[in-house]
C-alpha cells in the first residue's frame, strides 16, 4: 500500500514538473517572437549572448541560492545606471539552479541569455565577457566567477549565439532550442521559498522606446 502511495506521489510530481517546463518553453517562444517582432521595423540584428554566473567553490557554503537570486534582482534593477554594462539590451532569460559540476556544495549558479541590439553592438565574445567580469567584481563583490558561452562556440555543435539577422528563422529556431535548456527543473532549488522565482523573462521592448523604425533599403 505504501509503495502505491509513493509511485502515486511520484507521477503526480512528475507531471506537475512536465506542465511547469512546457509552460516555460512555450512562455519563452511568445517572448522572443515578440521581440523579433518588434526589431523587425526597428534594427535588423540582434545580438545574443549566453553566461553561466557562478559562485566561487570556496564561498558556495555559505553564499545561497537566496543570496543569488537578490544579487540577479540588484543587477538588472540597476541595469539603467549602467550603461557601460546594459545599455541596447532589449531582453533577457535566466534560471537559478544549484547542484551540478564536481562540487559537493549547493553550488548555486545561473544560466543567463541576454539580447542586444545587434546594429548598435557587433563584439558578442566581448559584451559576454563584460556581463561576467561585471557579475564577479562588482555584483559578487569578487565572490563569483563566470563562463562565456559565446568565447567557448567550439564546445557547442549547434552554435547560435552572436549576431542573427530578423529574417533568419532557421537561427532564431535554434536560439529557442538553446534557451529551452533553461526552462527544465531538475536542478531547481527545492527550498520552500514559494515567493521566490528561479525562472525569469524581461519585457519585451516596445517599439517606442526603440528609436525610429530602420531605412528599408
Amino acid at each position: 500500500m505504501k509503495d502505491n502511495i509513493n509511485n502515486t506521489t511520484k507521477k503526480k510530481g512528475a507531471v506537475a514538473s512536465s506542465v511547469k517546463v512546457e509552460k516555460r518553453i512555450k512562455s519563452v517562444n511568445n517572448y522572443f517572437d515578440s521581440i523579433r517582432s518588434v526589431i523587425r521595423s526597428v534594427c535588423s540584428k540582434t545580438m545574443a549572448v549566453r553566461v553561466d554566473l557562478q559562485v566561487k567553490g570556496k564561498y558556495q557554503d555559505y553564499i545561497t541560492i537566496t543570496d543569488v537570486s537578490n544579487s540577479m534582482t540588484k543587477m538588472l534593477n540597476n541595469r539603467r545606471s549602467n550603461k557601460t554594462v546594459f545599455e541596447n539590451m532589449i531582453g533577457y532569460v535566466y534560471i537559478i539552479e544549484e547542484g551540478g559540476g564536481n562540487s559537493e556544495s549547493n553550488n548555486p549558479h545561473v544560466h543567463f541569455i541576454g539580447l542586444f541590439d545587434g546594429q548598435k553592438l557587433k563584439e558578442d565574445i566581448y559584451k559576454s565577457i563584460q556581463l561576467g567580469e561585471h557579475w564577479s567584481n562588482n555584483i559578487m563583490q569578487g565572490k563569483g566567477k563566470y563562463n562565456s558561452c559565446n568565447a567557448n562556440k567550439k564546445n557547442y555543435k549547434d552554435y547560435c549565439l552572436g549576431t542573427l539577422d530578423h529574417k533568419d528563422d532557421k537561427g532564431w529556431d535554434k536560439l529557442k532550442e538553446v534557451s529551452h535548456y533553461l526552462c527544465k527543473d531538475t536542478q531547481e532549488p527545492t527550498d520552500g521559498n514559494s515567493r521566490t522565482r528561479y525562472f525569469k523573462l524581461g519585457v519585451a521592448p516596445k517599439k517606442s522606446k526603440m528609436g525610429r523604425p530602420r531605412k528599408k533599403a
